[in-house]
Formats: C-alpha cells, sequence, structure tokens
C-alpha cells in the first residue's frame, strides 16, 4: 500500500514530505513544522510536534520580527525569540532596544525570532524606560504612528502609517507628536537591524542621505547613506 501525505518525523529523516514545503531536522525540532500543521510542540524539549500536545506554537513572521502587546496578561517565551523595550535615539531617527528576559502585562515589545511558546504568567513590571504604545483593541493610524514593517526592498524598522490605517490589537507601535521622518530602525548593542556598515569616506563623494531618507548637504555624525551604501561617520 503506498501511503501519501505522509511526514516523517524520525530523528534520521533530513526532510520531511506531505505538505507543501520540505521540512529539515531542524524545522520539525524549532517549531515550524507544528506551526504549519496546527500541532502542539514544547520547542526545545519535544523533539516533535504531536495534534495531542496543548503548547501552541506561534510564528514570528518572515522579517524575523513582530510585536506584542497584552494589558492584562505577562508572558514568559522561549524557542529562538527575544523580547526588546524601545526608546528613541537623542540624536539620529534610531530606536535603541534593550532585551528583557520576560514581559509584564501591560508592556509592550519587540521580538526578534522565528517560532517560540508563549506562557502566561504573572510578571514583576519592569522599572525601564520603554517608548513603545501598545493597542488593547483595533486602533486606526492618525498619522503619527509608526508601525512595525518590512517594505520590499528596504529593511525592517516602525515605518509611518498613513491615517486610518487599522493597528491589529495586541501590536505595538511608537508615536510621535510631529513626525519629520518616515521610519525608525533599531539601533541596539548587537546592531540588530543596522549589520552593515563601511568605513566614513571623504566630502563630496556623491549624494548623501541620512537613514529617514532625507538629503544631506555633508556627512553627519552616524550612519550615512552614501551612492547607496551606509557609511559611519
Amino acid at each position: 500500500m503506498e501511503w501519501t501525505n505522509v511526514i516523517d518525523l524520525s530523528e534520521t529523516a533530513e526532510k520531511t514530505q506531505g505538505t507543501d514545503n520540505d521540512f529539515t531536522q531542524s524545522d520539525i525540532i524549532n517549531g515550524k513544522l507544528a506551526y504549519t500543521l496546527g500541532w502542539g510542540q514544547f520547542i526545545a524539549l519535544d523533539a516533535y510536534p504531536s495534534p495531542l500536545n496543548s503548547h501552541a506554537v506561534s510564528y514570528v513572521g518572515e522579517a524575523g520580527y513582530a510585536t506584542l502587546y497584552d494589558e492584562t496578561t505577562g508572558y514568559v517565551l522561549n524557542g529562538n525569540v527575544k523580547a526588546y523595550t524601545a526608546v528613541p535615539n537623542k540624536d539620529y531617527p534610531y530606536l535603541v532596544l534593550t532585551e528583557i528576559e520576560n514581559i509584564p502585562a501591560s508592556t509592550p515589545v519587540i521580538l526578534e525570532g522565528a517560532y517560540y511558546n508563549k506562557f502566561a504568567h504573572e510578571i514583576t513590571p519592569i522599572d525601564q524606560a520603554n517608548a513603545l504604545k501598545g493597542t488593547a483593541s483595533e486602533t486606526q493610524a492618525d498619522g503619527t504612528m509608526y508601525v512595525l514593517a518590512k517594505p520590499e526592498g528596504k529593511e525592517v524598522g516602525f515605518y509611518l502609517a498613513e491615517e486610518n490605517t487599522v493597528i491589529p490589537a495586541g501590536k505595538a507601535y511608537y508615536q510621535v507628536a510631529n513626525p519629520s521622518v518616515k521610519a525608525f530602525f533599531f539601533n541596539g548593542e548587537e546592531e540588530t537591524a543596522i549589520n552593515s556598515l563601511t568605513p566614513a569616506l571623504s566630502e563630496g563623494e556623491g549624494a548623501i542621505y541620512n537613514m529617514a531618507g532625507q538629503k544631506l548637504s555633508k556627512l553627519q555624525k552616524g550612519i550615512n547613506i552614501v551612492n547607496g551604501k551606509k557609511v559611519l561617520k
């Protein structure tokens, strides 16, 4: 008898078959297969998912970043996902990320990674600056809100949302009273979104822009775009 739609979950399987994707053994362990099937798996403990397992698997998204907000419940995450609070850089349009271990209730955060389990816990509130805001229900953008996005050909960051754009419940956003830039990127200790820098060029070597796309007359301190490349002064 020939079986179809069979998924090989054995430890030795290099790839699995029977779905729209090929899955490697790493995909089975890290939660990708569980998420695709809608099965449960305790990531980092269960070697494979099961339809009888109650541990739901969440997917961050193709961009590798997402936001999360819950005004009533705190969470502990596992898997390969990290959670960050964010504050604006004083001089440049960057959000400086600070990793936190667990997520207290009413704490909007940025998530980075791939797959994870989310466990509800009472988490002690953190004494840490955080400029992010959260949506307890669907919220319409009013022209001052920046939402996490990764437009085609651009870096992931917080981009200014058009007025009346609906921000889903349970998401985080950044807001400024008088927006002057199109986007805020990340600039943490690990250079989470800006990871390719070139030594500063001399003045006059092509058009110069800042990270918000504004043309500059000369190189400014920090990261500039010169001839399509990031340069650091």
